[in-house]
């Protein structure tokens, strides 16, 4: 068994002081770890700042707009955790009187929230003695106990639980949880890890064997997959009031609630003549001619995606004939800062230099 004490000696000498550990907030300590969840902490930080700036309070967050929502979570990927947050906040208003549930059983029934945040917030805010499981913990503990589960397998998790429970005895549950979190964030880490640095490094299996590289044991990952996109970038003659058509993201897909242009999908590489007989080419431009080889072309990873996107800017009259307004909308490209968009479209803008945000 790891050996507690020093752990947590070592983590109050060395954690880093970040905001939200500077707080017994459960809100603010919800509203951190649902950022942190596959965002690395330098670049969730600023996100953690703007986003309690905005909504400083459960009541708040549950009064905005989901559209005001998902403009503050612009750029941090994985939207749903916005949209999430957002329900979860109006059911604590309208369940629990604006009080964050205090148990990890009530507060996993919330939108959103899964067992590691569920315990995280409750241990960390409530003293609940419940472990956090998360990579880093899981990677701590399959090296110290030189475990062959694959990384999160229902074997590594359980052995991960009773340990963490154990160590739970006899010290803040909250601090053991962010103590082998920050274990596993800035000494055990992936790659090249600080063995010499490590509190509990007389007691680890791999250290004494010199197989820190084998754990933990690795799960197989699934060829991401290819998928190609043909945006219409649509935007009109008018060069004094110049508009431009988006179309809102529906539920089913990546990116719900978002806003990108009208978009063609193949199955494979699209060539000039799969635009142009496409039903929506036909029914907004078809007295032109697409050119895929003079389009914007940008790749974009997502974490099972690979999306291959061309963008074809066209000037046209707006809005055509046969294009549903409920599905489009027309709006002038000033107006654009006002809609949130997904970081592929942003970079789309960044790189043909279109303003689509408000200046700080």
């Amino acid at each position: 068994m790891p050996n507690t004490h020093l752990l947590i000696s070592w983590y109050r000498r060395s954690y880093r002081p970040l905001p939200w550990r500077q707080t017994t907030d459960p809100y603010l300590i919800w509203i951190s770890e649902i950022i942190l969840q596959q965002t690395r902490v330098n670049q969730g930080n600023p996100y953690y700042h703007r986003f309690i700036e905005r909504f400083p309070t459960v009541i708040a967050l549950a009064s905005a707009s989901e559209a005001d929502v998902m403009m503050q979570w612009q750029g941090l990927g994985y939207y749903s955790r916005a949209r999430n947050l957002h329900k979860a906040a109006q059911t604590i208003v309208a369940k629990y009187n604006g009080q964050i549930p205090e148990t990890s059983a009530e507060l996993i029934t919330l939108s959103g929230i899964g067992p590691y945040t569920a315990n995280a917030v409750a241990s960390i805010a409530f003293k609940e003695p419940s472990p956090a499981i998360d990579g880093n913990v899981m990677r701590v503990i399959a090296r110290y106990f030189s475990a062959d589960d694959v990384i999160n397998s229902r074997g590594l998790k359980k052995l991960c639980d009773n340990t963490v429970r154990a160590m739970m005895k006899d010290h803040h549950p909250g601090d053991v949880n962010q103590a082998l979190m920050e274990l596993g964030a800035m000494i055990c880490r992936p790659t090249t890890p600080l063995c010499n640095e490590c509190p509990i490094q007389p007691g680890c299996s791999s250290f004494r064997t010199g197989s820190q590289a084998v754990y933990p044991v690795p799960a197989k990952r699934a060829k991401p997959k290819n998928r190609y996109f043909v945006y219409l970038v649509l935007t009109s003659n008018n060069l004094s009031s110049q508009d431009i058509i988006l179309k809102k993201r529906t539920k089913g897909d990546i990116w719900q609630g978002l806003y990108d242009f009208p978009l063609i999908e193949t199955t494979n590489v699209p060539t000039d003549s799969d635009v142009y007989k496409s039903s929506l080419w036909t029914s907004l431009l078809p007295d032109f001619q697409p050119a895929l080889s003079h389009a914007t072309y940008l790749k974009h990873q997502l974490t099972h995606q690979t999306l291959h996107c061309w963008f074809i800017r066209q000037t046209a009259d707006l809005i055509p004939d046969g294009i549903d307004n409920a599905e489009y909308l027309k709006i002038p490209i000033d107006l654009l800062h006002h809609y949130p968009f997904p970081r592929l479209i942003q970079r789309y803008f960044d790189q043909k230099q279109i303003k689509s945000h408000a200046d700080n």
